[in-house]
């Protein structure tokens, strides 16, 4: 498991706490999703429903999407051992 990856936000992820190299702005980061936890056998993130909505106000099926794909992106890196 990567240990950087708990309890943190990506969205406020610099290149020296994450280990990147470079500052993490992309989709993670205008969706808010806040990674609780990742484990080879589990991962565990959140996200807001404000400014991630359709029209109707409603959590849009893409910002779902995003959020399903990162988690288990995460979790595949930790299985994998990376």
């Amino acid at each position: 498991m990567a240990d950087w990856l708990t309890g943190a936000n990506l969205s406020l992820m610099t290149d020296t706490e994450a280990g990147m190299d470079y500052p993490y702005e992309g989709l993670i980061a205008r969706l808010g999703i806040t990674v609780e936890s990742v484990a080879p056998d589990r991962a565990v993130a959140s996200m807001g429903v404000e400014g991630n909505t359709q029209p109707y106000g409603f959590l849009h099926g893409g910002a779902s999407s995003a959020l399903a794909e990162t988690v288990g992106s995460l979790a595949a890196m930790a299985h994998a051992g990376s």
